[in-house]
């Protein structure tokens, strides 16, 4: 019986899978490269790609967590949008994954 948790796991694989699809052609053994750690200053951007969060949730505490460490976060309204069990519909989705992932400003 399927559980939950891996239908999740299968299901943010495929999505990543779909957002790399322009980099098919690297080759399977290329190395990927390291990236810098988060220093003092860093930006970060939460993404929700899988079950939807209680609009209510505070994130107060992460935030605060984030800053302790010299770490700014930016919590997007879409996060605990609403479709089904998920965080929106599937194109709305990928579309924010895509654009934290491309957005140069963004360190995480």
């Amino acid at each position: 019986m399927i559980q939950r948790r891996s239908l999740l796991i299968s299901g943010a694989t495929a999505a990543l899978g779909a957002l790399l699809e322009g980099h098919a052609n690297i080759p399977a053994k290329a190395s990927t490269p390291r990236l810098p750690p988060l220093r003092q200053g860093s930006r970060l951007r939460a993404v929700n790609p899988g079950t939807w969060i209680e609009p209510e949730t505070t994130f107060d505490a992460l935030i605060d967590r984030c800053a302790a460490q010299g770490w700014t976060l930016e919590i997007p309204p879409s996060v605990t949008e609403q479709w089904r069990y998920f965080s929106g519909r599937d194109h709305e989705r990928a579309g924010e994954l895509a654009r934290a992932w491309a957005d140069p400003s963004i360190d995480a």
